[in-house]
């Protein structure tokens, strides 16, 4: 008799244990969730305004381009430029080089907007247009957008084909009709 007391003291207490765990104020194990990682403490770096000195820069490029002016054109890089995304990737170090560069583009270009990245590029965006000395063909019409580092002397110090469609124009965007 003194067993089957034991046996049930023993199943009362393990009832009221698997009773006490089904009714815990601590949260279910299955539930718990990870804490959230804390708000980055690093602020974006700001972005500076496009400058009239990096606009004037890209429109005369743009504009002497549209007008098949091609060695015009080239005057606003500096010797050496690095060209990206389009062929020569690399180095243009030669004035003759920069040039030829110029020279093998098939189209003029009409700037349309400029918007400053947070790596200090400048990013413009462009309708492109028949010149003189080339042919543009059915790409006259379209839009391409370039990104451009303008360097101390301003000249156009990087020169890179952004693939895809154009940025989108935020409200921020800088108005290149009236600059």
């Amino acid at each position: 008799m003194l067993r089957g007391r034991t046996l049930g003291a023993l199943a009362l207490s393990l009832g009221l244990a698997i009773a006490a765990c089904g009714g815990s104020a601590e949260p279910d194990r299955l539930s718990l969730t990870t804490p959230k990682a804390p708000a980055s403490s690093t602020p974006e770096p700001a972005r500076t305004p496009v400058t009239d000195a990096e606009k004037r820069v890209i429109r005369g490029w743009s504009d002497e381009m549209r007008h098949g002016r091609v060695v015009a054109a080239a005057r606003y890089f500096s010797v050496p430029s690095e060209i990206v995304n389009l062929p020569p990737k690399g180095n243009l170090i030669s004035t003759r080089q920069v040039e030829e560069f110029n020279d093998s583009m098939p189209c003029g270009a009409k700037l349309l907007s400029v918007q400053r990245t947070v790596s200090q590029l400048v990013v413009a965006d462009f309708e492109l247009t028949n010149r003189p000395g080339a042919k543009c063909g059915s790409s006259a019409g379209e839009r391409a957008t370039f990104a451009f580092l303008i360097d101390a002397d301003d000249h156009i110090a990087r020169f890179i084909l952004i693939d895809g469609s154009p940025p989108s124009a935020p409200a921020s965007d800088d108005d290149v009709a009236s600059a």
